[in-house]
């Protein structure tokens, strides 16, 4: 009787333990699944990121391209080319979310290509009235040789 007491209380505290470490299990398996939720989430954030980045630099190295010839650095510009704009941009992305970050760097990255299409602009307007006044310099140079 001892005996079979004695036993049943052990085999009550080995189920009472196969339970717990069940619960733990169950416990680490969702933690796991949780974690593999939010890395997918991130992972599928940071390739679109990446899209958007991609596609933003591709645009960049375009315009770049197009504009590029249209500087004339023997001339005053207007523009600071000098300037270190990545520690204002690091502070602004600083502590927050990988999709704040996105989103702030996407609108920065946009503004940029904004203004380099304005640049753009700017500076096939002043290369076509140059292309007019020299067209009228030559015509003058010719009427008075007449």
């Amino acid at each position: 009787m001892e005996f079979r007491a004695s036993t049943d209380k052990e085999m009550n505290a080995l189920k009472s333990q196969v339970e717990q470490l069940k619960k733990k299990l169950e416990e680490e398996a969702e933690a796991r699944k949780k974690e593999k939720e939010e890395w997918e989430k991130r992972n599928q954030a940071e390739l679109k990121g990446l899209g958007v980045m991609k596609k933003n630099l591709e645009q960049h190295v375009e315009d770049l391209r197009r504009w590029q010839h249209y500087l004339d650095f023997d001339q005053e510009s207007e523009i600071d080319f000098s300037g270190d704009v990545r520690p204002q941009i690091l502070s602004d992305i600083k502590g927050t979310e990988f999709d704040s970050q996105l989103e702030v760097l996407a609108k920065k990255l946009g503004k940029e290509n904004d203004d380099l299409e304005n640049l753009l602009k700017i500076k096939e307007t002043e290369k076509k009235a140059k292309k007019e006044n020299d067209k009228k310099k030559k015509q003058r140079q010719k009427e008075q040789t007449k």
